[in-house]
């Protein structure tokens, strides 16, 4: 179990349902980094397409350029791209790790005005991945928006993440929910966006990690493909935790 948690945040513009270019700009860009936990954009290696032919096999390509990272920099590697499994194309989140062994999430809320729902079915599992004595919950952008389905009801997880592909045009919201979500969860998060332009959409990045107050630990940044790295104290949040236990005073329910 380690109290420290070394994380890289890589904000991309992938190329444009292109993976083999989009994965060796991330590969440029993460040479000789030494990381805990490397999280990647939501469809990082296509753009937000709905083109079901971007979809790989469940353990295609991309997943395999994962794997093989994860093993690489010795640390998991975090990221959303597009599958089909079984018939069905889902916008999938994998959780990556060095062993060899892996999770994943596939997106509960599909961004319907966006017609993401008219390419990819919505998953309904709650994930929430431990790794190196975090607890770690899973999520992809449109996500932000649900309270309810990212509640931390009896403390489950330490870290929410979430990686997005989200627009421009809406960006200013993402500082609000991300802050919101870990001040009402008591626990660090990570906004995770692509840059860059795509036929009919921009994206400014916006990436960003935020401490169990509220308070930024890395402020929005916007603009230029970066890699952004900081490190996160588990002890620090317990303490915060056992001082200030607004969890334990919250309404039950159950979630359907």
């Amino acid at each position: 179990m380690s109290n420290t948690l070394r994380i890289h945040v890589c904000q991309t513009a992938p190329c444009w349902e292109n993976p083999s270019s989009s994965l060796d700009y991330i590969e440029n860009l993460i040479s000789g980094i030494e990381t805990d936990l490397l999280i990647l954009p939501e469809f990082f290696s296509t753009g937000f397409s709905m083109n079901p032919a971007c979809s790989e096999s469940a353990e295609g390509p991309t997943f395999q350029w994962m794997m093989k990272t994860s093993a690489a920099i010795g640390g998991a590697v975090a990221g959303s791209l597009p599958v089909i499994e079984n018939g069905h194309h889902y916008n999938r989140f994998y959780f990556c790790k060095p062993d060899g062994s892996w999770e994943h999430y596939d997106k509960k809320h599909i961004f319907t005005i966006g017609e993401e729902s008219k390419t990819y079915a919505p998953g309904s599992e709650i994930k929430i991945v431990t790794w190196r004595g975090w607890r770690i919950r899973l999520s992809t952008c449109y996500d932000l928006r649900f309270p309810v389905w990212l509640r931390n009801k009896a403390l489950e997880y330490d870290l929410l993440l979430n990686v997005a592909a989200w627009p421009s045009t809406r960006i200013g919201v993402t500082d609000v929910l991300i802050r919101a979500r870990a001040i009402e969860n008591q626990c660090y998060a990570i906004f995770c966006n692509r840059t860059g332009n795509e036929p009919t959409l921009a994206y400014n990045g916006g990436s960003s990690v935020i401490d169990f107050k509220g308070e930024s630990i890395l402020r929005p940044n916007f603009g230029a493909q970066m890699l952004l790295a900081t490190s996160l104290e588990l002890d620090k949040l317990h303490a915060f935790r056992e001082k200030f236990p607004v969890w334990k005073d919250q309404d039950d329910f159950l979630l359907r």
